[in-house]
């Protein structure tokens, strides 16, 4: 009898153990699995940078005589061609960050050394040169998290200076400072949170520009300039 009643003593005890022991367990957190949160990129704020490139193109050239009517024979197309080197500064909104359309205004002020030539069989000439080109902007385009494809367009200004030259008077007449309209797109890629880099092609268009030519020949002269540029830069977003 005693020794049922010790069997019984030892059950019990064991069976009460195991029953403290699942309720401690029960009464644990095992520590769980940590999920990274992944963040998007946003295209929204403000920028600024640099950019270089090449540009080449094409002037027209006209003459016009008394009363402003043009001379058959006077027009000439000579290329110009050079690099440039500037700034831009912009900002953009995206609606949804990392993945959606993107939408801004940029502005960019370049120098540039394009230059093209045009010279008769008499020795006269027909010149373009510019130094100083800008633009302002509007951007716009989709966003796939860090990559941006976009289009862009809006006014051009440029000081390419277009000249003609009287070579039996040594007397050269221009003009200068030009307004136009420029569009154009690229893909842009953001390397870290900060910093972008970019690739971008614009056409560039000034219509035809008349100018004073009496003191080199008599008349005017007209001029219109269109551009092709590829640009690389870099940008730092705020």
């Amino acid at each position: 009898m005693k020794s049922v009643f010790r069997a019984s003593v030892v059950f019990v005890s064991v069976f009460l153990g195991a029953i403290c022991a699942n309720a401690a367990d029960l009464g644990t957190k095992k520590p769980g699995i940590a999920v990274p949160i992944m963040t998007r990129f946003s295209w929204t704020g403000f920028y600024v940078g640099v950019q270089g490139g090449y540009q080449w193109g094409r002037t027209s050239n006209r003459f016009y005589g008394a009363g402003g009517v043009f001379i058959p024979g006077s027009s000439r197309n000579h290329d110009t061609n050079g690099a440039v080197l500037g700034a831009h500064a912009g900002y953009t909104y995206q609606f949804n960050p990392g993945g959606g359309f993107v939408i801004g205004a940029e502005g960019d002020i370049e120098w540039t050394s394009t230059r093209g030539t045009f010279t008769f069989d008499t020795g006269d000439d027909y010149k373009a040169r510019g130094d100083l080109q800008g633009s302002v902007r509007l951007r716009a385009g989709y966003a796939i998290d860090r990559i941006l494809v976009y289009a862009t367009g809006g006014a051009a200004f440029s000081n390419l200076n277009n000249s003609v030259f009287n070579s039996g008077t040594g007397v050269r007449v221009g003009s200068n400072v030009d307004i136009g309209w420029t569009v154009g797109g690229g893909v842009e890629y953001a390397i870290t949170r900060n910093w972008s880099a970019r690739a971008e092609y614009r056409y560039t268009a000034f219509s035809e520009k008349k100018y004073d030519s009496s003191a080199a020949f008599a008349g005017t002269v007209g001029a219109e300039n269109n551009i092709h540029a590829v640009r690389a830069g870099v940008s730092y977003r705020f």
